[in-house]
């Protein structure tokens, strides 16, 4: 387990295996905050994202991740809750979103290609879609992951 500090103030102990991503925040998500976590809670808190990733990757060794935001920024996530790459639409690619993973049923629009999510998710231990222009997930159920419009 890792200590953080949350934006309030507070200390709380998140275990390694419970973290699904970690990102930069940004100051419209939540003031104050320098980092996001998602495990079985959601934590804004005031560590900076690239330490508390080297910390979760001590632990998940290869199963922590890393692909690029559409702003350029790393974030880290769960490899094997993950599956990608899915497609994004020819408008979309203006805004630098190549490609997009979906780590449990919410997609994260990145920079990175389809061939890297590919190689990062078979690394990690993720699901690996096929490529294509045809290649989506057809997953109903599956939402963009909220507050992308910040990142």
């Amino acid at each position: 387990m890792f200590e953080v500090t949350l934006v309030d103030g507070n200390k709380v102990k998140i275990d390694e295996a419970d973290v699904i991503r970690i990102q930069k925040s940004h100051a419209l998500m939540t003031p104050d905050s320098n980092s996001r976590i998602d495990a079985k809670l959601q934590y804004d808190v005031l560590e900076e994202a690239g330490a508390i990733a080297a910390i979760v990757k001590a632990v998940l060794k290869e199963k922590l991740a890393t692909l690029t935001l559409p702003n350029k920024n790393a974030f880290w996530f769960f490899g094997p809750a993950a599956r990608g790459p899915d497609r994004v639409t020819p408008s979309q690619k203006f805004q630098n979103m190549r490609s997009a993973v979906i780590i449990l049923k919410q997609r994260m629009y990145v920079a990175n290609s389809p061939e890297e999510v590919a190689k990062v998710l078979k690394d990690a231990g993720g699901q690996v879609l096929p490529i294509g222009p045809a290649a989506a997930d057809t997953d109903a159920s599956v939402t963009d992951w909220p507050d992308q419009q910040l990142l």
